[in-house]
């Protein structure tokens, strides 16, 4: 249908659903970003069908896919992943996971300085990742689940004031608060709400997904076999699928 070759990259960790399409070099040619709460597995497919009819391509065009691994939604993180590793398959292209966390962070579009992306967790905690902005990104700390107070106490003893934090997600303000107890300075994205954009996955994958140009089809089937969801906590689903378990042997 189309006379070029395509990205595509997709991300349903979080109650919104954000598809993206891109030329080879990761030029950004379409993306739609919605409000799916508990329905990513309803709209995904259709979305995407409607993007690539939107672009002038089809899936016979896609030559690589970039999805966000989480950590978020158990259900909605595994729908965008079981999605791309459909696709994978079936056309037997290379599929690059990357950290939903990290894709949030890079919407500050900062050249310097470092970025918390912080989703929240409940129970006065959150998942956070904790990045150095850059021409290339960098991991400052393990992404993880954390009390707030706990993830403040730690970006006072490691980073300087003078770094520069900014802060995105919906624990953003929580963050804030226990820094500010702290006295340590930051600053909170406009938007404090989590929402991870395709275009920001695709932007994490880029190096990944110039490198699988070169996998062998047996390269390509192994790394998509490997790509699993990133959880950074035992969730509720499985915990209460295990106590039943439990109770029935007892």
């Amino acid at each position: 249908m189309g006379e070029r070759m395509v990205q595509l990259a997709m991300d349903t960790s979080t109650e919104r659903l954000s598809v993206a399409i891109a030329t080879e070099d990761g030029e950004v040619i379409g993306e739609t970003t919605l409000a799916a709460a508990r329905t990513h597995a309803t709209y995904l497919h259709p979305v995407i069908e409607q993007l690539l009819s939107a672009v002038r391509c089809s899936f016979a065009d896609v030559s690589g896919i970039a999805v966000g691994l989480g950590p978020g939604s158990y259900t909605g993180v595994r729908i965008a992943v079981s999605a791309a590793k459909a696709f994978a398959f079936a056309r037997r292209i290379p599929v690059v996971g990357v950290s939903s966390l990290e894709a949030s962070a890079r919407q500050v579009k900062c050249r310097a300085g470092a970025v918390a992306a912080v989703f929240d967790a409940r129970r006065n905690a959150a998942y956070t990742g904790l990045y150095r902005a850059g021409v290339e990104w960098q991991l400052l700390a393990p992404e993880a689940r954390a009390a707030y107070s706990d993830t403040a106490v730690w970006i006072r003893e490691h980073l300087l004031a003078t770094d520069g934090l900014y802060i995105v997600g919906d624990g953003a303000h929580a963050l804030a608060r226990e820094l500010e107890a702290l006295e340590f300075p930051c600053v909170v994205a406009q938007r404090a709400v989590s929402v991870v954009y395709a275009r920001d996955v695709l932007d994490a994958a880029q190096p990944a997904l110039h490198d699988a140009r070169g996998w062998s089809e047996q390269e390509v089937i192994k790394r998509a076999h490997e790509l699993v969801p990133r959880y950074l906590q035992v969730a509720q689903a499985e915990t209460a699928s295990h106590q039943v378990g439990g109770v029935g042997h007892g």
